[in-house]
């Protein structure tokens, strides 16, 4: 069954420059790792993004995508557009160059369709937020890498786990609408045709080799005692301290990410391979979502390691360390909301993972007219948890003390889609694999008054179930 109807689309094409047309199939035939292989043998690009609700049920959609009609990604020359092999500079406002690419795919909503039919689907790293006017880090914060990149997606592979169905979208376009409809439906059959044939048999070889880059207890106190002396003298009330874990590594993390999605699952998992870089992610909450003109951002601090977790509510330096941030999150959501609708909708809720536990809350506001989600994406960057408090000077402190990028930690990644509705996970508890090196990045934040060895703890927790998915990649996971 094919929804809508093309009277349907025409009906509610209107003001929409695309129409998201599905195709409805029984999901009791086909995981959503079968067809990630069967897309990995037919694109460079692609994504997996999904979701577990609690520490028991798994959430109710599955999102996958590939062969993006274009990506958008910015480094040091400036905001890169490609499409195909045509690649060109359009800039170096990263917002507008964005929004330019959206105003060009507008879309209705379906109450019958998956949240997510189409739109871009990426990251925004820590680094992102020296293109905002108001910010300029130290050089440290360079990278060869992008500090964005989004790739267009206007075919969307949607499991729904509740109806226990796999929604096939493709987006039409409204011009000719008649010729795209049944354009659309013939490439509707094609995907389904690919998604019901025998999963790719190829091998996912994982070989880790050297540790290239480890961090230690004694540089870690070395430069967190620098910072709390710094603390003390300039009004910084907390600050993170990230580290870097690089492994000398050959093949895909594929195999790491499955034994991810089952050691540590967690409320936003993602695969993905973006450009040259694949990456994966079991980050534990929201930064920032846009939900029909309701902007909402999450609190995320206080950590533990799991078998610890009881300590949460009883640790009055990591509660005040979580109440900081919570006075940022409503700052930035009031710059961005209509005034009298910002409101904590939830307040030091525990969220329980396999390795490491943490309290969050979250915010929430009505856009503003005329504000949009890269407004919303904008205001949270970097995510306060990896900056500090004051967040602009807290990060101005580490980026000195630490002399090395943070890549995607404490950035976002998600997707903003063409009903002007976003959702962006903190990227942490996050692996980048980029020629043969695949780092695993974490932090932990602290005030003046943290005890270093609880820190310390906090900051391995982060990023433990990410370095044993690696180190059992290797082993032959076909039949698990």
């Amino acid at each position: 069954m094919i929804k809508p109807t093309l009277e349907e689309a025409k009906k509610h094409s209107q003001g929409c420059t695309v129409v998201p047309i599905a195709l409805e199939i029984l999901a009791d035939q086909k995981t959503p790792i079968e067809i990630l292989r069967n897309i990995r043998s037919q694109s460079n690009e692609w994504f997996l993004l999904e979701s577990v609700n609690g520490s028991d049920s798994w959430g109710r959609y599955t999102f996958l995508g590939y062969k993006p009609l274009l990506s958008i990604y910015g480094d040091s020359d400036g905001i890169h557009k490609r499409n195909g092999i045509n690649e060109s500079i359009v800039g170096s406002d990263a917002l507008i160059a964005v929004r330019e690419v959206l105003s060009m795919y507008k879309s209705p909503r379906f109450p019958y369709l998956p949240p997510f039919t189409g739109g871009f689907v990426g990251y925004f790293a820590y680094g992102f937020a020296s293109r905002l006017a108001s910010w300029e880090l130290p050089a440290a914060q360079e990278s060869c890498e992008c500090d964005f990149r989004l790739l267009l997606f206007d075919k969307v592979i949607a499991f729904d786990h509740f109806k226990q169905k796999i929604f096939i979208i493709t987006n039409i376009p409204t011009e000719n609408i008649d010729i795209s409809y049944v354009k659309g439906v013939t490439e509707l059959k094609d995907i389904e045709k690919m998604i019901l044939s025998p999963a790719n048999s190829q091998e996912d070889p994982s070989i880790c080799g050297n540790i290239k880059k480890q961090p230690t207890y004694e540089g870690f106190a070395e430069k967190a005692l620098k910072a709390k002396k710094e603390m003390e003298n300039s009004g910084i009330l907390s600050a993170s301290l990230s580290s870097c874990t690089a492994l000398d590594f050959h093949g895909s993390l594929l195999n790491t990410y499955r034994l991810l999605r089952t050691i540590n699952p967690s409320p936003y998992m993602a695969y993905m391979k973006l450009g040259g870089m694949e990456i994966a992610c079991s980050s534990p909450q929201t930064l920032v979502s846009v939900r029909n003109g309701k902007a909402s951002c999450s609190a995320i601090a206080g950590s533990f390691p799991s078998d610890s977790a009881q300590q949460l509510k009883i640790n009055e330096n990591e509660l005040l360390k979580h109440d900081l941030f919570v006075d940022i999150a409503l700052s930035d959501i009031g710059k961005i909301s209509s005034f009298g609708t910002v409101e904590i909708s939830s307040y030091r809720e525990e969220n329980i993972s396999a390795y490491a536990s943490c309290l969050s809350s979250m915010i929430a506001g009505e856009l503003k007219e005329g504000f949009d989600a890269l407004d919303a994406i904008a205001a949270v960057l970097p995510a306060a948890p990896y900056s500090g408090v004051p967040r602009l000077e807290a990060s101005r402190l580490m980026c000195e003390i630490e002399e090395s990028s943070r890549s995607l930690l404490g950035g976002c990644l998600g997707y903003i889609d063409f009903t002007g509705n976003m959702d962006m996970c903190i990227s942490t508890r996050i692996a980048s694999l980029r020629e043969d090196t695949v780092y695993v990045q974490a932090a932990c934040a602290f005030t003046a008054e943290s005890d270093l060895s609880g820190a310390w703890a906090e900051l391995n927790a982060e990023s433990k179930a990410l370095l044993e998915a690696l180190a059992q990649s290797e082993e032959d996971l076909w039949l698990l």
